[in-house]
């Protein structure tokens, strides 16, 4: 038996720290790449001839199912209202409201401003999930 031990650890405080700083370094790569991602739906419909809401959608749920991170992806008109989204159903099983003007978004109007993709720092509850969400939004540029 020893009468006196020298073990190292870490103090609460030191430990809290590097904890909170991984998991602000994980989130912040986990945002980077999701931002990525949605970059590169814009660009997907970007290619599009005709972005009508029917030909919209189908390139919207393939976005959904290549980055599953995503639990609705929606298309809105330079002006901000929301036109096209997937899925067509919300998880309550009622329809995604459409023509719903987000102009006033921070998100929206940065990315329109920009002209690049934005990620909304600010998490909110979604209404019909209740799920906490982050917002990423991109510009579709014409051909």
């Amino acid at each position: 038996m020893c009468a006196f031990c020298v073990v190292p650890f870490t103090r609460g405080r030191e430990r809290s720290q590097r904890s909170a700083e991984n998991l602000s370094a994980h989130l912040n790569l986990f945002l980077n790449d999701a931002k990525q991602n949605i970059s590169q739906v814009a660009d997907n419909l970007s290619q599009l001839d005709h972005l009508d809401p029917q030909s919209a959608i189908a390139l919207l749920d393939n976005a959904r199912e290549h980055f599953p991170i995503y639990t609705r992806v929606t298309l809105a008109t330079p002006q901000g209202k929301t036109f096209a989204a997937s899925p067509v159903r919300g998880p309550d099983g009622t329809l995604t409201p459409l023509n719903t003007d987000i102009s006033d978004r921070i998100y929206f109007r940065e990315a329109m401003r920009t002209g690049q993709p934005v990620l909304d720092r600010t998490v909110i509850i979604g209404l019909t999930t209740g799920v906490a969400t982050a917002i990423t939004s991109a510009p579709v540029f014409d051909k």
